[in-house]
């Protein structure tokens, strides 16, 4: 088989791979998630955490383009199995801080060992509600949802809720990929923002998605 074909047939496998992706995973899921939200099941959000994705989409380089600092203090709502939230605790150091907000006790629980086993003590996991953070007014400079809003029930109240713990000048990055089955076109999630009384700085585009760098 010379090398024209093989590559003809390798087009058509993974044609054929996204037509499987599209009809049995991507479009029931949209479609049961758009009827009654709920967050990932931890078993499946484990599976995220893997050496592909890292290649796809390196998390340490997705945490600098946010723009992170040492020192800072940043917020990630949603972080599943953590895949990027000892890339960012990375970024800040041991001066600054990364709260970590999951819905999910056994997620919490699997990102605090994790941070525990990197030796990163200024990573703080808390299993609770993006809709109702306990956590105090102004304690933030920055926060992130990559990929997790379109799993929230009520993805403005989160957003508000997040507005709430920044200080004056606090920036949100949202970051949504077309692969996930709670993907949110770019309108939406700005109307969203917009009513969580965000504004736009930055929007990036990809050919996996987009990022909006939001500031309250």
């Amino acid at each position: 088989m010379d090398l024209a074909t093989l590559l003809r047939w390798l087009g058509w496998g993974l044609l054929l791979a996204l037509g499987v992706w599209l009809l049995f995973l991507l479009l029931p899921a949209r479609l049961i998630r758009k009827v009654k939200p709920f967050p990932m099941p931890a078993g499946l959000a484990r599976l995220l955490d893997n050496p592909l994705r890292r290649l796809v989409t390196p998390p340490e380089r997705t945490v600098e383009r946010m723009g992170l600092r040492p020192g800072m203090r940043t917020l990630e709502v949603g972080p599943g199995p953590g895949f990027w939230t000892l890339a960012a605790a990375g970024r800040v150091g041991p001066q600054g801080r990364v709260c970590a907000v999951e819905i999910s006790p056994r997620l919490a629980g699997l990102v605090a060992q994790k941070a525990r086993r990197r030796g990163f003590p200024w990573v703080h996991v808390v299993a609770a509600d993006a809709q109702a953070l306990p956590l105090a007014e102004g304690t933030f400079d920055h926060a992130f949802f990559i990929a997790v809003l379109g799993e929230v029930p009520d993805p403005v109240q989160a957003l508000r809720e997040v507005r709430r713990v920044l200080r004056p000048g606090g920036r949100v990055t949202i970051i949504e990929y077309l692969p996930d089955p709670d993907y949110s076109f770019p309108s939406t999630m700005l109307r969203r923002a917009e009513q969580a009384g965000l504004h736009l700085r930055q929007r990036r585009n990809s050919f996996l998605g987009y990022t909006l760098e939001l500031e309250t």
